[in-house]
């Protein structure tokens, strides 16, 4: 969980500095950076949490999707 954590962080990092410098290679680069990370959150990480847990946040991330 810790590397996606730090995966997250540096995709934020780097859509803050792709807005910043107007550099849209960047901003593509964060977003690509948090979709694998958020796979490897709902394929790996999630396995070892109970299935309420994992139907929640398959619903929450489905409700942050459509919005």
């Amino acid at each position: 969980m810790a590397y996606s954590i730090w995966w997250a962080l540096c995709a934020t990092a780097s859509l803050v500095v792709g807005f910043a410098l107007s550099r849209a290679s960047l901003r593509y680069l964060g977003i690509v950076v948090f979709a694998v990370t958020l796979g490897k959150v709902f394929t790996v990480d999630m396995r070892d949490f109970q299935a309420v847990y994992r139907v929640l946040s398959f619903v929450g991330l489905g409700v942050l999707l459509l919005g």
